[in-house]
């Protein structure tokens, strides 16, 4: 019913999952919560250990695994780095240590305050791209 492959290296465990799966699509049996993963990997500093059914061809699985790459950053790494990199943004912002009122006041007065399309375009150049990094980066999340 399944057998098990051992194969030696560096792998980043996650993406190896997420890179076999996308392969191996037929590995994902059922759907919504009845969904059940023929796929076991468990791995050490050696590598890694595959339990994949009896009838999974071991050669295409090997040019899976040859063609790993644990540097390179999962799906989950890349979302986690856009969401670090906009609260780093927002965090080196003068609204940082502001409450959302304080914002809006501090907003507010700005704007009452403009002169001219010079000074609008000097603010919204600073606000409007962190804010649309931070809301895009929550409705992501």
């Amino acid at each position: 019913m399944a057998k098990n492959l051992v194969y030696q290296g560096t792998f980043k465990q996650s993406l190896l999952m997420d890179e076999l799966l996308a392969a191996f699509p037929e590995w994902l049996i059922g759907s919504g919560e009845d969904v059940e993963c023929l796929l076991y990997l468990v791995g050490n500093d050696q590598g890694v250990k595959l339990t994949v059914p009896d009838v999974a061809d071991e050669g295409e699985i090997q040019v899976v695994i040859d063609a790993h790459d644990p540097e390179v950053m999962s799906a989950g790494e890349i979302k986690q780095a856009h969401r670090n990199d906009a609260r780093a943004r927002f965090l080196l912002s003068q609204l940082a240590d502001k409450t959302p009122e304080e914002i809006y006041v501090l907003m507010q007065n700005r704007m009452d305050g403009w002169q001219n399309l010079a000074q609008a375009k000097t603010d919204l150049r600073e606000w409007l791209p962190l804010m649309a990094a931070v809301i895009a980066w929550k409705v992501i999340d």
